[in-house]
């Protein structure tokens, strides 16, 4: 990742340290992050990997022996951030959990499958000047305020005016 800077290790782990002091419930969880494998190359993050607290997560990795690498030489929970169309092979979340994986998220992917689809809405909508083609696709407006709970923030506001 070009122009990516990091702390010195020292720097890591005192911010590692500063978070778990800090921290007032005991249900709160620290993920320690760390990025140096693509600025100093996986030993170093492995290194900086080994800081003690809950999870950990190694991002940017390059390869599933990388991903083994990690596992065999961290010994705290770790975690993985999938990235669809990356350097490493896409592997399902049972995989990574044989591998070793405690967590594993997928941040992006949503994201990414809605721009697609809102790029093949919008083309359609300039070419036809409809999106017919898509309903069957759509939630349907009381289906999608249901999923944002519109209809319990609603009741609250009614009961907070009568209060």
């Amino acid at each position: 990742m070009a122009g990516l800077k990091l702390v010195s290790l020292e720097e890591h782990i005192a911010k590692i340290k500063a978070a778990i002091a800090a921290r007032k419930d005991k249900n709160f969880l620290i993920i320690a992050r760390t990025d140096s494998r693509a600025v100093f190359g996986i030993e170093e993050a492995i290194r900086r990997g080994k800081a003690a607290t809950d999870l950990i997560y190694v991002e940017m990795l390059e390869s599933v022996d990388e991903l083994k690498k990690v596992v065999k030489n961290i010994k705290a929970p770790l975690m993985y951030d999938t990235l669809e169309n990356s350097k490493v092979p896409y592997m399902n979340a049972k995989d990574l959990e044989k591998i070793g994986y405690k967590l594993v998220i997928y941040p992006r992917s949503s994201t990414f499958l809605y721009a697609r689809t809102s790029m093949k809405l919008m083309t359609e909508l300039k070419k036809t000047g409809t999106t017919a083609g898509f309903l069957k696709d759509m939630m349907t407006r009381h289906d999608y305020e249901a999923l944002l709970g519109l209809g319990e923030i609603k009741e609250q506001q009614y009961l907070d005016e009568r209060m």
